[in-house]
């Protein structure tokens, strides 16, 4: 009896890729997908040099660029996915089909990508920084009333030195 093995997934054409990394790099500019970056010290893999995950819902989009053990070449893919949720809260994921992506493409992502996650990562210094100093605000405002109006930035404008009392 024959078994039937899954078949590979398709390649797509490597001039269709810009299509899809243009529009990835707007929804990620305008931040209208979350983009994760893979902690690679987490896994073994000596080839993979960074990996990007686009979250699209049901469907996510992998951006990798490796190195090729052999020839020391880099290597550049971008590969969809579709995420199946299993009754137990697991997720099944089933690879619809994957391109090479040239130098240019990727580099362009990589950019995109890296900005996005340099932004979220200022967003979340800046609301721990603010959780972390609440108490102090809280302590300080108590304590001089006067002087820490909360949110408020106090304008202190420049002034000249006044030399009326330099003159003897």
């Amino acid at each position: 009896m024959e078994q039937n093995s899954p078949n590979p997934p398709p390649i797509g054409d490597p001039k269709k890729a810009d299509k899809y990394i243009n529009s990835l790099v707007r929804l990620i500019s305008k931040d209208k997908v979350a983009l994760t970056q893979t902690d690679l010290n987490k896994f073994d893999v000596a080839t993979m040099q960074n990996h990007y995950r686009v979250d699209l819902g049901e469907y996510d989009v992998e951006v990798s660029h490796s190195v090729q053990a052999e020839t020391n070449k880099d290597f550049y893919t971008i590969i969809f996915n579709n995420l199946k949720k299993l009754q137990d809260g697991k997720s099944d994921k089933v690879v619809l089909g994957y391109i090479h992506l040239v130098d240019e493409q990727y580099s362009r992502f990589k950019v995109v990508a890296d900005e996005y996650l340099e932004r979220r990562r200022k967003e979340a210094d800046k609301e721990r920084f603010a959780e972390n100093l609440a108490p102090i605000e809280q302590l300080l405002e108590y304590m001089d009333p006067e002087e820490n109006t909360p949110n408020e930035p106090q304008f202190i404008p420049e002034t000249e030195p006044d030399t009326s009392l330099d003159q003897h």
